[in-house]
């Protein structure tokens, strides 16, 4: 469980950097390119000496670590564009929502089985991220017609990404792999920020500013660390991968709820409310449950 609370603590604190970002007119994709950069100088300084690098060529989940690291650049980049020039509702919907897929997977390909207790827990968590999600004014100010397909394709490829992330600790790595996976999905997310950084700057023929720099070591070493310990509470004995998945994203959304009144002083109407009431809920079912 300290793994996964680790998880929800740092991934958290991503969420609120970008609040932070938006504030001070960071740009994410500039801070999204450097932060993976640092994840792997991260991941190369903390990690113990393990297998060289060249031998993660034939390792069977090498593979799924260079897809991964495409695909968390691009869904990355697609939800913050989608956020700033659409709806930041629709974007956090269906991020979120994406929870149903490898919780769907894990349940049916490997063998989790699912009971009357899981089956509540999952049904809550979808309701408590759409009622803590949902905006009302900001839903009636976009039109449903152009944001169907940013949204299937966020929600698609969220869930792509924890699902393939819960494939390998499964089905491919042992414990002392995990952090060789972790180096090797964000040194081939770093790649493809390198060749879209350096195209965005032949385009804009300027430098990112400094400040970019800062925000991605801001953002590198806890991501880095947010995938290590994600990848170590699937692998875990005390819950179900099925389980892990929906308390890392029910509990981001509590855990964030409660920053931001902290920090932004935001309020909690009563819909919002309603859904922190059912997250909870959710995360003392699953731990009821743990099967």
């Amino acid at each position: 469980m300290i793994d996964l609370l680790l998880s929800i603590i740092l991934t958290t604190y991503l969420v609120l950097c970008f609040r932070y970002y938006e504030r001070f007119r960071i740009s994410n994709f500039h801070a999204i390119v450097f932060n993976y950069w640092t994840c792997v100088a991260t991941g190369m300084l903390v990690a113990p000496q393990g297998r060289p690098e060249e031998v993660w060529l034939h390792q069977a989940w090498f593979p799924i670590a260079a897809v991964l690291g495409l695909l968390f650049f691009v869904i990355f980049n697609i939800m913050g564009y989608v956020a700033r020039h659409i709806s930041t509702t629709l974007t956090s919907l269906a991020s979120k929502l994406s929870l149903v897929i490898p919780v769907s997977i894990a349940m049916i390909f490997f063998g989790e089985g699912i009971n009357a207790l899981k089956a509540i827990s999952l049904l809550l968590a979808v309701i408590a991220v759409v009622l803590y999600s949902w905006d009302t004014e900001a839903a009636g100010s976009f039109s449903w017609t152009h944001a169907i397909f940013p949204a299937l394709v966020i929600f698609l490829g969220s869930g792509a990404n924890d699902t393939l992330v819960n494939y390998a600790v499964q089905r491919c790595l042992t414990s002392d792999e995990l952090h060789d996976f972790s180096i090797a999905v964000f040194l081939s997310a770093s790649v493809w920020g390198a060749v879209a950084l350096l195209a965005h700057m032949l385009w804009r023929r300027r430098l990112p500013p400094g400040r970019s720099l800062l925000a991605g070591l801001l953002l590198g070493v806890p991501n880095y660390f947010s995938l290590y310990f994600l990848t170590r509470a699937l692998g875990g004995p005390m819950l179900p991968s099925s389980s892990v998945i929906i308390i890392n994203n029910v509990g981001i959304v509590v855990l964030t709820a409660l920053a931001a009144a902290i920090l932004f002083r935001e309020r909690f109407g009563r819909i919002k409310q309603m859904g922190m009431f059912a997250a909870l809920m959710a995360m003392v079912l699953l731990y009821v449950a743990k099967q």
